[in-house]
């Protein structure tokens, strides 16, 4: 198991000496492990993520979504929302969600509130509240949310909402 941080090796060079050669992963894995926040694990899925390499799904009335964060504890999706279109009104029991707008502006349903959250601003919706969003514009809304834990298998929807 390979760690590494932006300038780990720096560091691991000024711990170690400059001279210091690595004949095994053991003593780079001693050093990964030992409890230091700023060292994060190498794994394949560790690059770049963008619309074109990640998972794509259509959702709604002719709306799409990229998933770039998808695990259990952390989702992180781009969705796109054509004029005119909505989401139904729903809940999480145990997701939080931020929604942040990239394009467009967003009208939000929260309970019985009506909001509107422009191009470089965001809503945070905490667990239970019942909410929904819609691009009432006549352009397209491009926006980011983040869901912590994911909202697989945890998704209600409010009837005739």
């Amino acid at each position: 198991m390979v760690k590494f941080k932006l300038g780990a090796i720096d560091t691991l060079n000024n711990l170690l000496g400059k001279n210091a050669t690595f004949k095994s992963t053991r003593v780079w894995d001693r050093f990964a492990t030992s409890n230091n926040p700023c060292l994060m694990e190498a794994k394949p899925w560790l690059m770049k993520k963008t619309k074109e390499n990640s998972e794509h799904y259509n959702w709604g009335d002719n709306c799409s979504g990229w998933h770039l964060v998808k695990s259990e504890r952390l989702s992180v999706i781009e969705e796109l929302m054509p004029p005119k279109t909505q989401e139904r009104k729903h809940y999480h029991n145990n997701s939080q969600q931020f929604f942040r707008i990239l394009s467009g502006m967003a009208t939000f349903e929260i309970e019985n509130e009506v909001v509107e959250i422009e191009s470089g601003s965001g809503i945070h919706i905490p667990p239970k509240v019942k909410h929904r969003i819609r691009n009432d514009q006549s352009e397209n809304l491009e926006f980011i949310v983040i869901s912590e834990p994911t909202t697989r298998g945890d998704r209600y929807e409010v009837p005739n909402q």
